[in-house]
C-alpha cells in the first residue's frame, strides 16, 4: 500500500470511494504486496474449474481420491464468502443444488451441480452484477469501505478467472487512475474503468523477437501459426517501430503469433508460452544453445482495428518478490554462514534445498520452477512413515507454525512500512509515545490493538484523511477491529490457517497434476508466487533457528516449533471471546511472545 499521486484528478469529497477502490486494487494487484492484501488466487467459478479436473484426474488414477475433499470444502467457503454469487444463485436456482458441492457425492452428480455454476448466462449475470454492486457503492460514495474492500477483491479474482493477467489489472488501474494521462473529473470515471474489461476475447497478432535459433524450426512451427521470418513489415503496424527494424540484427528473427486473447498483455503471455511449449522439445536433441529473446518486449496488434502496444516481457514470477540489497544479502551470508553447525545428513538436505532454489530461480519454464520449489520444501521435511499421516498432511504440519505464528506480526509491521514511507516525523512521534514493547514491531502491535491508545489511531487517521490517504485511514481502522478483540483475533487467525492448509494441498495437488498428468494449470503463474513466498517465510524462520540457537539437526527447529504453536494455539482456544486485551497480555494474544 502507498500514497497514489491524484494530480490528474479533479478531486472532491464526493470522490472518497472511488479513490479508495482505485487504491485497493493497485495494492491488490502489485507484485511486493504482503501476501494477506493480495487478491485470491481463485474465486468460487475457478475452484469449480479445478474440482471439475480433479475429479477427471481422480477417475483416470492420476491424483488420489483424498484430493478432492480439500478442494469442495474451499467451494464451499468461497460460496458463503461471496456476495455477488449469493445475490444471483436464487434466480438460477443454484441455491437448491449448493448442499451437493461435498466430497462425498457421487462425481458425476458433484460435476453436474458444477456445471450448473459455470454457465455462461451464469458467468455473465456474475460479470454484470459484480460492477453494479461496486458502481452503485462507488457512486454514491458510500461509507461501506468494508462492501467495497470485499467486492474489489471478487473483482480482481473473477477477471483473473477471465483470463486477464494480474500485470494488465495493475497496469490498467495505474494507467487510468494515477499514470500521466489521467483525468478524473468525477465518480463517472468508474463506468469507463469497467469498459476496459471486455469479458469477451478478441483476435490478436504479436510479433516478438529471437534470436537465429528459430530459424532451424520455420517449417516446423508454421503448421501452429507461429511464423518465422527475418522481413517482417512492423512499420506497417506503426510507424514508430522504424527503430526497431533498423536495430534489428541480420541474425535475429521475427516471430508472429495470431492469438485469441481478454487484453494485449494476455495476448503476449499466450504468445510467450506457446512458444515455449513448441521449442522445449529441441533441447532433448541439442543442449548447447538456448532459443531466447533478442529484445526484451513484443509488439501487439489488435486486428480488428489496428491499435497496438509496445509491451516489456513480463519477469518470472520468482523475481516478484521482496530482495536484499547485494551488500546486505553478503553481510547477513557471511554472518550465517560461520554460524550454521547442523550435522552431514541436515547439512546435506539443507543445502539441497538452497541449491534446488537456486536452479528454480535460474530456469525459464514454470513447471520446472515450480518442481525445483516445491522439492526443495519435500527435501528439508522428511517422510514419517510412523507419523499415520500422509505426506501432504506431514508437509502441511510442519509448514503451518512458520507461516502463521508471525501472521499479525507481519501485518503490524506492513503496516508500519507503509506509515514510515508516508509520514517519517508521524510514525516516529507515534511510537515514541507507546510505552509498551522493546521493538518497532511490538510498538506498531500495541498501537493496533490496544484500547488506550486510540487517541493516536485517531489522530493518523485525521492525517490521513487530509492527505488523501483514505486507504491507509482504513487499513488502520480494519487491523484496530481484527486485532482489537479477542473474538476477532481467533476468528481471523483460525481461518488464515485454514486458507494457508488449503493452500499447501493446491501446491501438493499441482505438483501431482504436473508429474502425473503433465498438466499445465492456467493459475500456475500466481502459485509459482504463493509457493516462493511460502519457502521463503519457512527458510528464514528456519535459518533463525539453527544459526542463533546452535541447532544440530533440521528437526529441532520443527520440534520447538511445532511446540510454541501448539501452546499458542491452545492458549487462543481458551480465552473467552470477552477476555480483555491489554499491555500485560498483548503480545502473548497476538502469539508474539
Amino acid at each position: 500500500m502507498k500514497i497514489k499521486n491524484i494530480v490528474g484528478w479533479n478531486y472532491t469529497p464526493q470522490m472518497e470511494a472511488l479513490l479508495f477502490f482505485a487504491s485497493l486494487i493497485d495494492e491488490m494487484t502489485f507484485n511486493y504486496t504482503l501476501d494477506s492484501f493480495k487478491a485470491s488466487v481463485h474465486n468460487a467459478f475457478s475452484l469449480m474449474r479445478e474440482c471439475i479436473e480433479t475429479i477427471k484426474d481422480i477417475e483416470a488414477d492420476t491424483i488420489m481420491k483424498g484430493s478432492l475433499p480439500p478442494i469442495t470444502e474451499e467451494i464451499k467457503d468461497a460460496l458463503l464468502n461471496d456476495i455477488v454469487l449469493r445475490e444471483i444463485m436464487p434466480t438460477n436456482g443454484l441455491d437448491l443444488v449448493e448442499k451437493k458441492i461435498d466430497g462425498n457425492t457421487r462425481h458425476d452428480e458433484l460435476k453436474l451441480v458444477l456445471e450448473m455454476f459455470l454457465r455462461d448466462s451464469v458467468i455473465c449475470q456474475y460479470n454484470d452484477k459484480i460492477k453494479d454492486m461496486l458502481t452503485g457503492l462507488i457512486k454514491n460514495n458510500s461509507n461501506h469501505k468494508k462492501d467495497i474492500e470485499r467486492l474489489s477483491r471478487l473483482f480482481v479474482a473473477q477477471m483473473k478467472y477471465l483470463g486477464y493477467p494480474n500485470t494488465s489489472i495493475y497496469k490498467k488501474n495505474n494507467d487510468f487512475f494515477f499514470g500521466r494521462r489521467a483525468n478524473i473529473q468525477n465518480v463517472d470515471a468508474i463506468d469507463a474503468f469497467f469498459a476496459m474489461f471486455d469479458t469477451n476475447s478478441q483476435e490478436y497478432t504479436v510479433c516478438l523477437f529471437g534470436n537465429h535459433l528459430y530459424d532451424y524450426l520455420k517449417a516446423a512451427l508454421q503448421p501452429v501459426q507461429i511464423n518465422v521470418s527475418n522481413n517482417f513489415n512492423l512499420i506497417a503496424w506503426n510507424p514508430i517501430y522504424a527503430g526497431i527494424s533498423r536495430a534489428m540484427d541480420p541474425k535475429s528473427r521475427y516471430l508472429t503469433i495470431p492469438v485469441k486473447a481478454m487484453d494485449e498483455y494476455h495476448a503476449l503471455l499466450k504468445s510467450i508460452n506457446k512458444l515455449i511449449h513448441f521449442t522445449s522439445l529441441f533441447s532433448f536433441y541439442h543442449h548447447k544453445d538456448r532459443f531466447n529473446f533478442v529484445r526484451n518486449e513484443g509488439i501487439v496488434r489488435r486486428n480488428i482495428d489496428g491499435s497496438n502496444w509496445k509491451i516489456p516481457i513480463p519477469q518470472s514470477p520468482m523475481l516478484a518478490c521482496e530482495d536484499e540489497r547485494p551488500i546486505n544479502a553478503a553481510m547477513i551470508y557471511q554472518q550465517a554462514i560461520g554460524m550454521i553447525k547442523l550435522e552431514s545428513d541436515s547439512f546435506e538436505r539443507f543445502t539441497k534445498s538452497v541449491r534446488l532454489h537456486d536452479a528454480s530461480i535460474r530456469s525459464s519454464h514454470e513447471e520446472n520452477q515450480f518442481l525445483n520449489l516445491f522439492t526443495s520444501l519435500e527435501v528439508l521435511i522428511p517422510k514419517a512413515a510412523d507419523s499415520g499421516s500422509n505426506r501432504i498432511t506431514q508437509i502441511s504440519d510442519t509448514m503451518i507454525p512458520y507461516l502463521c505464528q508471525i501472521h499479525f506480526q507481519r501485518i503490524a509491521v506492513s503496516f508500519g512500512q507503509d506509515l514510515k514511507l508516508w509520514n517519517p516525523a508521524l510514525y516516529s512521534s507515534t511510537l515514541a509515545q507507546i510505552a509498551e514493547g522493546s521493538t518497532d514491531f511490538e510498538k506498531l502491535c500495541a498501537l493496533i490493538c490496544l484500547r488506550k491508545y486510540y487517541p493516536q489511531r485517531t489522530q493518523i487517521m485525521a492525517d490521513a484523511t487530509a492527505a488523501n490517504y483514505i486507504h491507509l485511514r482504513y487499513r488502520l481502522w480494519k487491523l484496530s477491529v481484527r486485532m482489537g478483540t479477542v473474538e476477532e483475533i481467533k476468528s481471523t487467525f483460525f481461518r488464515f490457517e485454514q486458507r494457508m492448509r488449503w493452500h499447501i494441498n493446491r501446491l501438493y495437488r499441482t505438483r501431482n497434476l504436473i508429474v502425473h498428468a503433465g498438466a499445465h494449470p492456467d493459475y500456475l503463474y500466481m502459485l509459482l508466487e504463493n509457493i516462493h513466498s511460502f519457502y521463503d517465510i519457512f527458510m528464514r524462520g528456519l535459518l533463525n533457528d539453527i544459526t542463533t540457537c546452535k541447532m544440530l539437526k533440521l528437526e529441532y527447529s520443527y520440534i520447538i516449533r511445532r511446540q510454541r504453536y501448539e501452546k499458542y494455539t491452545s492458549y487462543l482456544n481458551s480465552l473467552r471471546n470477552t477476555d480483555i486485551i491489554d499491555e500485560n497480555n498483548y503480545l502473548k494474544v497476538l502469539g508474539l511472545s
